[in-house]
């Protein structure tokens, strides 16, 4: 994760305060990961929230966001972290990435981030992953089949939850990943991770897609 890094992606501040909520997880990471932050700042949910990671990016509107999502994913980061609003096929209220945009168009295909060193993307969202949704397939099931990049893993919500709960899980994740690399496997840092949340909505509706006895390194 240090030398890959970690790639923090913020939805407008509707409601909620998604930088803020990226800055504070940046600060359960391992002293030195490399970090950058993609923030979609509105002009309708104006913010003073700034980011705090070695590379920060700023933008206005979601073609913006969603291309310079496109240019950051392709440098292929340790991690993909999404924070903020979204539905099972896209990120935010404004789809800064869609995969049915117009009906047809998919965002992520873009994606090239492959090789031998495919992405683990973690999720604090809504409904990104409700694979059980047979007529419509979503952003999690369509990045693990992504031939050309995606990830190797996916953790999202297969239900609906407010990021209040969301948050304590995904800092306790860092942590444990922090204190256990290359020791602990993946379905085991989820499900320990769950712990940190009384919320029984986050609990149940997170699932990981991808093999959970992949060693983390």
């Amino acid at each position: 994760m240090q030398q890959r890094g970690v790639l923090f992606i913020a939805d407008e501040q509707l409601g909620y305060d998604f930088i803020n909520s990226n800055n504070e997880l940046k600060t359960h990471l391992m002293a030195g990961t490399e970090t950058s932050f993609i923030n979609y700042k509105s002009p309708n949910h104006p913010t003073t929230t700034n980011s705090t990671g070695n590379n920060n990016y700023d933008t206005t509107s979601g073609t913006a966001t969603k291309d310079v999502i496109i240019r950051e994913v392709n440098k292929n980061p340790f991690v993909i972290a999404y924070a903020g609003h979204g539905t099972n096929g896209s990120w935010s209220g404004s789809q800064i990435l869609n995969i049915r945009r117009g009906g047809t168009v998919d965002d992520s295909a873009s994606f090239t981030n492959g090789g031998s060193n495919l992405s683990l993307f973690i999720l604090l969202t809504c409904l990104n992953g409700s694979f059980a949704d047979f007529s419509n397939e979503t952003i999690s099931e369509r990045q693990m089949k992504n031939v050309n990049g995606g990830s190797i893993g996916i953790w999202s919500s297969s239900g609906l939850t407010i990021p209040e709960s969301q948050d304590p899980m995904g800092a306790r994740f860092y942590d444990l990943y922090r204190d256990g690399i290359g020791t602990v496997r993946l379905g085991e840092l989820t499900r320990q991770a769950k712990l940190a949340t009384g919320d029984p909505d986050v609990r149940y509706s997170w699932v990981l897609l991808g093999d959970p006895t992949l060693r983390v390194k």
